[in-house]
């Protein structure tokens, strides 16, 4: 995986650039499967570095979790209300995010020709390993 975790917001989202988390995926790619994982990622399309660097590996897999808007709006209010935030959630921009994700993804496949998969957000964890476990039997 690239990135830290050592806060909520983690993975990529700690990366300034998006030529950064391509480059770094890169460097990894070689020793095995690189995870990406962040909110600057989800809203890539065909045109972005991101893309352009790591389509040419054959490997460029894009997903997407399947959480409702509901889901993640209650996402954002619990981790606010657990940092002791008590300014008004506006969920303006979760809203938009949630949406420019999504289109970001159709995008990608449409336009970019990149395979996207959809993981139950319910079951994200085994999912997610169940695709790693796919790629590396040569099976996604």
């Amino acid at each position: 995986m690239i990135g830290s975790y050592e806060n909520t917001c983690g993975g990529t989202d700690g990366i300034s650039t998006q030529e950064e988390i391509a480059d770094r995926a890169l460097a990894a790619y070689p020793r095995g499967h690189v995870l990406l994982e962040g909110l600057l990622l989800s809203k890539v399309g065909p045109g972005a570095i991101t893309t352009q660097m790591l389509k040419p590996t054959g490997a460029y897999v894009a997903a997407i979790l399947d959480t409702p808007l509901a889901v993640c709006l209650q996402r954002v209010q619990t981790r606010r209300d657990s940092r002791g935030e008590d300014k008004p959630f506006n969920p303006k921009n979760t809203i938009s995010a949630h949406k420019s994700t999504y289109d970001a993804c159709m995008n990608l496949h449409k336009a970019g020709g990149v395979k996207i998969i959809t993981i139950d957000h319910t079951n994200a964890f085994d999912e997610t390993l169940n695709i790693l476990k796919k790629a590396e039997n040569g099976t996604l």
